[in-house]
């Protein structure tokens, strides 16, 4: 039995839709919170956050051409 790739795709790109919300979510909780050092972790919860949503929305990382 084979199933279609949309199907075999679909969890991975809500889960990786959830997780972009909770890393733009960090980001702006490291801006508002954190004092000292916080550029890092808001630069590196944004760019987790990019690639998550590039993944919920194509499905792959980094995009096929």
């Amino acid at each position: 039995m084979t199933t279609p790739m949309s199907v075999l795709e679909r969890p991975h790109r809500r889960l990786a839709a959830v997780l972009a919300v909770l890393c733009f979510l960090l980001v702006g909780l490291f801006g508002w919170f954190l004092d000292d050092g916080k550029w890092f972790f808001v630069g590196l919860a944004l760019f987790v956050g990019l690639v998550m949503t590039s993944i919920a929305s194509t499905g792959y990382w980094p995009q096929k051409r």
